[in-house]
């Protein structure tokens, strides 16, 4: 009995221990070629395609004016993946084998113009943010749900930092907006409704700015202001203090940031603990033309989106899994990398499950596939 228990025990302690000492070692790019049993490697488990139109199971382009289709994706806890349908107003849901759960119209939600959303985020009660285009110095962000109800929208003023925006994420319970310096901008929530960024101090600075304008008289609630009014005085850039973090949120807290230098074929990872503390990850990569860090999963394993110049003018895109201690465990192909329409960002990661999505809007087809170590 004794030796049964002290065997469960080694044998626990060798599946936790393996993974931090297998794979790449990311400073000396240097492979440990006798791969352990209990090391699960990616593999491409959905390959996926869909014709352009209109119809229920199709997707929508346009080829006029440089052209534009599927932007932007993203999945929730269940692994289901939210498409945005730009084209034909709508979010199209997928559950975790490819197959329509539902479609949400959006055309008729007050205020929102699925064409000019720019990206999509889903929290764990499942209700949906979307990102749209700056029209004309404010970025707009809703908030429906999936029964397509409108439940709230706030506008985000354009500043320097923001003017360059790349995707939306969700983490410890605030979105975040990522532009394209790596710095993320919090949008919180008040009794669970979207909270402006600027702080309340400086509304209330707003509202006495507009009284001593001669404002309405007796609206100084909050909710008794008009919202045009509101978002015009939020313009003033001295009235906005914004909640910014310098890089990207993972889900143990710490904060990353990846940067590229190119002589040297060589990435950083910037890691910055809770703590305070900074550490760095180097990656040594020929061909190296971009890195971007996708997402730290719910094992606190690292993801890092990967171009390299390939033959001739050829791009090949990888994503890096890297264990905290540095080690890369896994380099996944991507090997459709045919993007014809311009979309806010080319992998997503299920930071629950760790698989790894592509939407691919390609000229012929959307594509839809999926990589997973099950």
């Amino acid at each position: 009995m004794k030796f049964t228990k002290l065997f469960a025990c080694l044998l626990l302690a060798t599946i936790i221990i393996v993974p931090y000492g297998y794979g790449f070692n990311s400073k000396t790019n240097h492979k440990n070629t006798k791969q352990p049993g209990l090391i699960k490697k990616y593999k491409q488990v959905m390959a996926l395609a869909f014709n352009y139109g209109s119809d229920k199971y199709q997707f929508g382009i346009t080829r006029v004016a440089g052209g534009s289709g599927v932007r932007s994706f993203t999945s929730d806890d269940a692994n289901n993946i939210y498409i945005l349908d730009n084209v034909n107003h709508r979010i199209q849901i997928l559950d975790t084998h490819g197959k329509f759960i539902s479609s949400i119209k959006c055309r008729d939600i007050p205020n929102t113009k699925i064409s000019e959303v720019s990206d999509i985020a889903v929290d764990r009660d499942n209700e949906i943010y979307l990102l749209g285009s700056l029209r004309p110095a404010i970025w707009p962000l809703y908030h429906i749900n999936l029964k397509a109800e409108f439940l709230g929208q706030i506008g985000i003023p354009q500043t320097t930092n923001l003017q360059c925006m790349q995707y939306m994420y969700f983490q410890n319970n605030n979105v975040y907006i990522l532009n394209c310096s790596q710095e993320s901008f919090s949008v919180g929530f008040k009794n669970k409704k979207l909270q402006p960024i600027y702080s309340e101090e400086k509304y209330l600075e707003m509202l006495a700015e507009r009284k001593a304008e001669g404002g309405p008289a007796g609206k100084t609630r909050r909710e008794n202001i008009s919202r045009t009014a509101l978002l015009i005085e939020s313009l003033k850039p001295r009235q906005i203090k914004l909640s910014v973090i310098n890089g990207i949120i993972g889900t143990s807290g710490n904060i990353y940031k990846v940067t590229l230098i190119e002589k040297l074929e060589k990435g950083v990872i910037l890691i910055t603990a809770p703590s305070g503390k900074t550490s760095h990850l180097p990656l040594k990569i020929q061909n190296l033309l971009s890195l971007s860090f996708l997402a730290e999963d719910l094992n606190n394993y690292i993801y890092i989106q990967v171009e390299k110049a390939g033959p001739g003018a050829a791009v090949k895109l990888e994503v890096y899994k890297l264990n905290p201690a540095g080690i890369i465990l896994d380099i996944i192909p991507i090997k459709n990398n045919d993007y014809s329409i311009k979309t806010s960002k080319l992998l997503h990661v299920n930071q629950k499950t760790g698989d790894i999505w592509q939407v691919l809007p390609a000229k012929d087809k959307l594509y839809l596939n999926k990589w997973s170590i099950n």
